[in-house]
Order: C-alpha cells, then structure tokens, then sequence
C-alpha cells in the first residue's frame, strides 16, 4: 500500500536519529523493508521537497529500488486547484496532499501536523466512490500499514 508522506515528516521518518522517529518508524520499516511505497507529485510537493536536500537524496534511492511511485504531475496540479474551490480553509493549507491522496487513490497520509485529520477526512475532496484516506501520526496508528485496499499504482515493488 502507498503512503503519502507530508514533507515535514520526512526527516523523522527517515532520519533513525531525529527525535520523532519512533513515532514514524513503522512508515520507515513498512517502506524500507516491508511491502509500503511513498508516492508523491505535483508542483506544490516538489517544491517543498527541495528545501529538503539530504532527503532527495534518500527518496532517490528508495525511488531507484521501486519504493517510491511519482503520481503525474499536471492531475495532482489540476485537482489541487479543484480542492482549493472546493474547500478554501485558513487553516488548511495543504491542499496538494488531498491532491495525491486522491489521484493515487492512496489511503494513507504521514503527518505530524494534527490539523490535518479533519480536512484530509473531508468527503468533499474525493469523489462518492473513493474511500477516504488514514492519517498515520504516530506509532499507535500501526494498524493501517496493513495490505488491505492496495491501489494500482501500488503493486509490486522490484
């Protein structure tokens, strides 16, 4: 199963000596070892993925070895710019998550930013037959990271 991780988790899920890590740890053994995969895309995500240099790095590789699928970049950009009319929110701002959520059909989000439960949960972003995506934000989350509902772009890793 995919999952999608929001840049400010990164570096705890990545980075075995950053002080949050073991609350994101399943992500980092389920991606690394188990059956997971990261997917992520569109213009909004790239960008902030770049202020995380040593992470590219790292994504990369996990990306080289079949860990990591890259949802297109125009849909995840278009529906971003639909969910955005749908649900303007000052205190949701990161639209482009819903976006891959939706275009990857992936029902998992990593985040540490508690905000986002409600408007990732939110109906209106995805259409009447999608299932609406988890939040994973911390190790007592461990349930989801199971093999049920695995989507397309999830399928075997190499």
């Amino acid at each position: 199963m995919c999952v999608v991780i929001d840049v400010c988790a990164i570096p705890a899920v990545f980075d075995t000596s950053n002080a949050d890590h073991i609350e994101l740890k399943p992500i980092y053994d389920w991606i690394r070892a188990g059956k997971g995969k990261m997917v992520y895309g569109g213009t909004t995500y790239t960008k902030e993925l770049k202020r995380l240099p040593t992470f590219q790095a790292i994504i990369a590789a996990y990306e080289h070895a079949g860990k990591v699928y890259i949802v297109d970049k125009q849909s995840v950009d278009d529906v971003e710019k639909e969910i955005i009319g749908k649900i303007a929110n000052p205190s949701f701002n990161d639209y482009h998550l819903a976006a891959i959520l939706r275009v990857s059909k992936s029902r998992i989000l990593c985040s540490k930013n508690s905000g986002h439960f409600v408007h990732i949960r939110n109906s209106v972003l995805y259409p009447q037959k999608m299932k609406k995506p988890y939040v994973y934000r911390n190790s007592r989350d461990i349930a989801i990271l199971s093999q049920r509902d695995v989507v397309r772009c999830c399928g075997p890793c190499k």
